[in-house]
């Protein structure tokens, strides 16, 4: 695996999480952005929308949007996804 998730943008080093690296490599992805990146980690969980936002204590309408890159997320967020994804909060700003 290269020293970069596929997209060349996010640093694999900062990706602790095991079934992260192993979910990225098995289905071959291109991570390019913070929303990218929020959307396969929840998949990687197998949650909804609403799982992960019941879970982070936002709603799933925002995550949606902040999944599609209409809304930047917020650091509070980017570090509650960090400790629930395994990974460095600096890949979700």
């Amino acid at each position: 695996m290269s020293k970069y998730l596929r997209s060349q943008h996010i640093p694999f080093n900062l990706v602790e999480s095991k079934a992260l690296q192993e979910g990225i490599k098995e289905f071959d992805i291109e991570i390019h952005d913070a929303g990218q990146l929020l959307r396969h980690c929840r998949a990687i969980k197998g949650w909804s929308l609403s799982e992960l936002g019941d879970q982070a204590g936002v709603p799933a309408d925002l995550i949606l949007l902040m999944e599609n890159g209409e809304q930047p997320i917020p650091l509070t967020e980017a570090r509650r996804f960090g400790q629930m994804f395994d990974v460095d909060y600096h890949l979700f700003l």
